[in-house]
């Protein structure tokens, strides 16, 4: 069959498509030298899609549709009535659509309802379908392996190591997503390390995912870790050159002013005093926060 080299399954699959799909294939090799029947045309159709016989590729139609069909019937239950259809949920049969159904629609669809639904079962699939190509679909996954408030009992993941790989992401609305969630999480030092990181990439040119990072490291200044928080502003107005970034001096000065009379906060004030320029407004804030703390601003 000339015009079939390898093939996926449509959107909609059904077996009726299937079966004429065979007939066709049957029919065009019944000129050629080696002719084949109908079982024989079907065993190749199956193999085309990846499948030792045309029996499993029949169960794996059969089982998408059950999947698709079950997740629609759940689709647009109102939040009070959650509850009532928590028991009639089939966990495996959406995580068989969330990896398996050849339409990402479907695949968000099952990864979504996992939101509501998800229990410690899911979480193997949900950790899969976050590194499905639709990105979609990584944004339904990644949303319902974090979110634990709207499920009946917490998922037993480590939040932090979910949002790692979403910040990593090659979708913006993913990262911005990840950073949102790894400021929650700024005592840990991965996430920290994540945030820094991710501040200077200049992919991340959306002034929410920035504002996640600086406003994280400024809240990380003002608590028990407040050493953690004053390092990772230093950090950042060193390496802060562009336009894109210097716009976000303004809060981290500001954080380092909340952690004042700190000596570290008070050394990385000194610094921006001593390198900016006097004309700039970080050096006036940064001097005027230093004359508030000490009475001695510098030049």
């Amino acid at each position: 069959m000339r015009s079939i080299v390898s093939l996926s399954l449509p959107h909609r699959p059904s077996i009726q498509h299937l079966k004429q799909q065979a007939k066709d294939l049957r029919r065009q090799l019944l000129s050629s030298a080696h002719p084949i029947g109908l079982q024989q045309a079907q065993q190749r159709l199956a193999q085309l899609y990846g499948f030792p016989s045309w029996t499993r590729l029949c169960q794996r139609v059969v089982q998408l549709h059950a999947a698709e069909q079950h997740a629609r019937s759940f689709a647009f239950i109102p939040l009070g009535q959650m509850e009532s259809v928590r028991g009639r949920i089939l966990i495996p049969l959406l995580c068989e659509g969330m990896l398996l159904h050849p339409n990402p629609d479907v695949r968000a669809l099952c990864a979504g309802l996992m939101d509501h639904f998800g229990t410690d079962a899911a979480v193997p699939a949900l950790l899969q379908a976050v590194k499905d190509p639709v990105p979609r679909v990584r944004i339904a996954a990644l949303h319902s392996l974090s979110c634990q408030r709207c499920k009946a009992s917490a998922l037993c993941v480590d939040q932090v190591e979910i949002f790692l790989h979403g910040i990593a992401d090659v979708s913006l609305r993913i990262r911005r997503g990840a950073a949102c969630g790894l400021s929650s999480f700024i005592q840990d030092e991965r996430a920290m390390l994540a945030l820094d990181r991710a501040f200077v990439d200049p992919r991340n040119a959306s002034g929410d995912l920035r504002f996640f990072c600086i406003d994280a490291f400024v809240r990380l200044a003002g608590s028990p870790w407040k050493h953690r928080g004053i390092d990772a502003i230093a950090r950042l107005m060193m390496t802060a050159t562009d336009a894109g970034l210097r716009r976000w001096r303004g809060r981290a000065i500001a954080g380092l002013g909340a952690a004042l009379p700190e000596p570290r906060a008070l050394v990385c004030l000194q610094e921006i005093v001593a390198r900016e320029d006097a004309q700039s407004a970080s050096w006036h804030q940064a001097r005027r926060l230093l004359v508030q703390a000490t009475g001695a601003g510098g030049r």
